[in-house]
């Protein structure tokens, strides 16, 4: 424009272009902190459920104990009404979570070995 290349309606719309893309980049970056925001939360549940799934077990409902028993066990729970339970996999990422704990009992931040909920006593 100052060299005289530019007319006053194509800096007009020049401007408004690049006035556009920096409100559409300012909605982008607003969106990636929500985003930041909403993955911090879900970090910050996932460990409090490892520091302590008894908690939740006891204080959950139907629906959130399915989906504790859903993410410990993906292949489900057998019981038999003379032997009781069976032997149950345990999601790979549970594994990892307990022997985390194993190495390192001085982080808070892991499950204990002692599984979900508390041991049976005479077991």
């Amino acid at each position: 424009f100052i060299d005289g290349k530019l007319n006053d309606s194509d800096k007009d719309s020049k401007l408004q272009e690049a006035d556009n893309a920096l409100a559409m980049m300012t909605l982008q970056m607003m969106d990636s902190d929500k985003d930041i925001v909403d993955n911090e939360l879900i970090i910050d549940g996932a460990l409090l459920f490892m520091s302590d799934p008894t908690m939740f077990w006891n204080q959950g409902d139907v629906t959130l104990k399915k989906k504790i028993q859903d993410s410990v066990f993906p292949e489900g729970l057998t019981y038999d009404f003379e032997q009781g339970f069976g032997t149950a996999k345990i999601a790979s990422s549970y594994l990892l979570i307990n022997k985390k704990a194993e190495l390192s009992t001085k982080n808070p931040n892991v499950v204990a070995t002692s599984g979900l909920e508390p041991p049976t006593p005479g077991l």
